[in-house]
């Protein structure tokens, strides 16, 4: 439980780091970067719920975005 805690605290600051950076900035290379931490974070937390829950799927998901 302690994992899945940790783990949720890192995608919500990635997350929320990224929104600032998409918000704050004009420029498209950081747009597109900023974009790129906020997905790593969605995919965090989809990766840390299906670990928790013993479902292999979420690690599937992250890893087929992640190519894409």
């Amino acid at each position: 439980y302690q994992l899945l805690t940790h783990s949720l605290v890192v995608a919500v600051v990635l997350f929320a780091l990224g929104v600032v950076g998409f918000l704050a900035r004009r420029n498209l290379a950081i747009i597109l970067i900023s974009s790129a931490i906020i997905l790593q974070g969605a995919l965090l937390a989809i990766d840390s719920f299906s670990t928790f829950h013993g479902n292999e799927s979420g690690d599937l998901l992250s890893a087929a975005v992640a190519l894409i």
